[in-house]
């Protein structure tokens, strides 16, 4: 009904206007510098116009006033379920990572089999490499004669240009550690960056590599700490229906190979 639209129109508006207010504040504080009394004061006048219409509008709550409000509620444990389900699973996968250094380390000691061809392994963080290339040596017992360790990294910046967008340094064992740099505004191209760095490292075959990117099969359990069992199952089916990486990263769907590691959150 008409009424029922308008109460849950209300409540809809004068709650965002009290979430608003809140926010500002913060902004105020961490991003403005301000200081704590003169953005207690810009904040609580506010709040004081804000509450007024909000305390009128709970009035209507129960002839549909409570829509909008289940809806932001919904929204919200989505959003908390899924970035405190990131954060689990980084702890979880602490445990497996290992430093460049220690891989290095372990090929010049067990000096496994050496392919021709380049393999480029997509890496969330630059300081340690991601578990699946320690697990695709572990499987498979040999190695590629070129490694790229390769991490993209979205800058706070809307572009980066050409110039700065690769950060590259060599190690020993045919092993190059990359980091490419993209503005929020701009569209990863990961295959484009390998041809760039053919440029500087002519034994880097960008026409025919291969791409190594991770997942991970999560399995909720009440074993292990974290978030109630029915939301680490929510987080699980988010991570499954989660856009594949190497859409993202513009990868040739030919030449990827995608290893998933199997975790308890």
């Amino acid at each position: 009904s008409s009424s029922g639209l308008a109460a849950a129109y209300g409540v809809a508006v004068s709650t965002t206007m009290v979430i608003t207010t809140w926010l500002a504040y913060h902004v105020a504080r961490e991003k403005w510098g301000w200081g704590l009394f003169p953005a207690l004061a810009v904040t609580v006048a506010f709040l004081v116009v804000d509450f007024s219409f909000f305390g009128a509008n709970l009035f209507r709550f129960f002839a549909g006033g409570w829509i909008p409000l289940a809806v932001g509620a919904v929204v919200y444990i989505i959003m908390t379920t899924w970035m405190k389900g990131r954060v689990l699973l980084a702890k979880r996968l602490k445990d497996k990572l290992m430093t460049l250094e220690d891989f290095l380390d372990h090929v010049r000691r067990e000096k496994p089999v050496r392919v021709p061809g380049t393999a480029v392994f997509m890496s969330a963080d630059s300081k340690d490499i991601s578990p699946i290339l320690p697990h695709h040596l572990k499987l498979n017992g040999s190695l590629h004669e070129q490694v790229v360790i390769l991490t993209v990294v979205i800058e706070d910046s809307p572009d980066v240009t050409f110039s700065e967008r690769l950060t590259v340094q060599g190690h020993e064992e045919g092993v190059l550690q990359v980091v490419v740099h993209y503005g929020f505004m701009q569209d990863p191209d990961v295959p484009s960056a390998v041809r760039r760095l053919q440029k500087d490292y002519p034994k880097i075959d960008a026409e025919g590599a291969t791409y190594y990117v991770g997942g991970e099969v999560l399995i909720p359990t009440r074993e292990q700490p974290g978030m109630l069992l029915w939301r680490e199952k929510a987080y699980a089916l988010m991570v499954r229906n989660a856009a594949r990486p190497f859409k993202f990263f513009r990868l040739p769907l030919n030449r990827v190979i995608e290893i998933n590691i199997h975790v308890e959150i």
